[in-house]
């Protein structure tokens, strides 16, 4: 499936139909806000923990879709099922 948006051109990697295709797993590195203990914080945790710092972690993921043009790939987590969009350099598919 192909969406179209004026100049960016998305591909939806996962579905077709209705019908999983091959997905297509990875790890990716993003920046993230991080609680007192290391953990996620901010929107991404339900705990009502202040955040301590921001730091560059490296995390498991599906890649949902990609913006060629743009060279993004949109993650979704496989711990917290959020998706993000995250730069191509930043993302290493694994078998």
């Amino acid at each position: 499936i192909m969406i179209r948006r004026k100049k960016n051109i998305l591909t939806r990697l996962t579905t077709r139909r209705g019908i999983p295709v091959t997905e297509y797993h990875c790890t990716y590195k993003k920046v993230f806000p991080v609680d007192e203990y290391g953990r996620l914080g901010g929107m991404y945790s339900l705990a009502d923990l202040p955040i301590m710092e921001h730091k560059e972690l490296t995390r498991t993921g599906v890649i949902e879709s990609m913006n060629e043009e743009e060279q993004f790939y949109l993650v979704r987590d496989t711990e917290r099922n959020f998706t993000e969009w995250v730069p191509m350099a930043d993302v290493t598919v694994v078998q």
